[in-house]
């Protein structure tokens, strides 16, 4: 009986791998390549930005 309720468990685990409870348009990007690139190097340059007047403000100390 063992046997089968673990064989029964699996079949439904693999049922519910094929028929997952997930939308995969949700994770799907909106933007296209070259707009994600564009707002990537954007942040970096913030982040940059930030860095620098931080280490200055330290600097000036």
């Amino acid at each position: 009986m063992k046997s089968l309720t673990k064989n029964l468990i699996t079949g439904v685990g693999s049922l519910l791998s094929i028929f997952p409870n997930t939308n995969y348009a949700q994770l799907v990007p909106k933007q296209t390549a070259a707009e994600r690139m564009r707002s990537h190097w954007e942040n970096t340059g913030s982040y940059i930005s930030k860095s620098i007047e931080q280490f200055g403000n330290e600097q000036s100390k």
